[in-house]
């Protein structure tokens, strides 16, 4: 698959939880918790490493930031 297991790991969490940023209108907060990230930050981290935008503005209808 050419992504360590880590990756691969990570890439699910972020898109169950951009589902659930373009779905409901849960705080993002509850989300980043939910889908296995430490806080609201960290998820904004990862999110902006590896898709260029971050939940916010995803929520907001933008795709990059």
């Amino acid at each position: 698959m050419g992504e360590s297991p880590h990756q691969y790991v990570m890439q699910l969490r972020l898109e169950r939880a951009r589902q659930a940023l373009l779905n409901t209108n849960r705080p993002i907060a509850d989300i980043a918790v939910e889908h296995g990230f430490a806080d609201q930050s960290h998820l904004t981290r990862m999110m902006r490493r590896h898709t260029g935008t971050t939940p916010g503005l995803l929520r907001n209808g933008h795709t990059r930031g």
